[in-house]
């Protein structure tokens, strides 16, 4: 029998905090794992969070359940059995993270919990990185034979092209300490500090001249924007590839993907 999906990502929540608009994400399993539902009411948080004239700066704090290592399942990969979901997957994975950089408003976000693949590569979207002592990050794809071409070029933007070998070929969990050596993160707080880190992050941010932050900020994300757009029909090749009916048989143990 194929093993059962893990729960998706709930619905984000919301609320603000001194002019900041926290939205809370958080996995019941340590997969992080989303869906298109997941996807779009997150952009829709993000963008009202941006138009609301009485927030000043943006926080996400990605949360998991479990601390334990992640399980050899890739839940995302179970979900596609066409090259047209393939395509609509990265295509909806690139739009969110489209989403994060274009935001006039400071962004910053917090990991409390292990932050794995897309979540992962979602904070790296933010202006600014926060994580907990106790969190990590893990980019795992390639042990579960899927590949990382998103994870390649966002890795390679903002780092080196060995830390980008060593983060993706090495596929090992990144604690916090080492995150903020690889400059993944800016600072690691005490896991009870999170919450009021990240407000306080946030604040500092918005204290800059308005028009002078966003400036700036356009200049920046545009860069990495324009290599995610320019790798999308290069990733959609290489998943739909990798995530062919015969090898996802052929990893799962399944003759039909879409009845797992």
């Amino acid at each position: 029998m194929p093993e059962p999906l893990p729960k998706p990502m709930p619905a984000p929540i919301e609320f603000d905090r001194a002019g900041v608009r926290v939205i809370q994400i958080a996995s019941e399993s340590q997969h992080n794992s989303f869906t298109p539902a997941f996807e779009a009411a997150l952009k829709a948080a993000l963008r009202r969070a941006d138009a609301d004239e009485q927030v000043r700066a943006i926080a996400l704090c990605i949360g998991s359940a479990q601390q334990q290592e992640p399980a050899e399942l890739c839940p995302e990969t179970l979900r596609l059995s066409s090259a047209a979901q393939v395509d609509l997957w990265v295509d909806g994975i690139t739009d969110l993270y489209a989403t994060v950089l274009r935001l006039n408003k400071p962004s910053v976000a917090a990991i409390d919990g292990i932050a794995t693949g897309m979540s992962f590569q979602l904070a790296m979207m933010f202006d600014w990185r926060l994580m907990a002592e106790s969190a990590s990050f893990r980019l795992p794809g390639l042990n579960h034979g899927v590949g990382s071409p998103v994870g390649v070029t966002i890795l390679r933007e903002l780092g080196t092209f060995n830390l980008m070998r060593e983060i993706v070929y090495g596929g090992s969990q990144i604690p916090a300490a080492r995150a903020q050596s690889y400059g993944l993160v800016n600072e690691v707080v005490e896991a009870s500090a999170v919450l009021n880190s990240t407000i306080g992050a946030a604040h500092r941010l918005a204290a800059y001249p308005e028009t002078a932050f966003q400036k700036t900020k356009r200049v920046a994300n545009q860069l990495l924007l324009d290599k995610l757009v320019k790798a999308a029909p290069v990733s959609k090749e290489a998943h739909r590839n990798i995530f062919s009916v015969r090898n996802l048989s052929d990893f799962f143990g399944s003759t039909d993907a879409s009845a797992v």
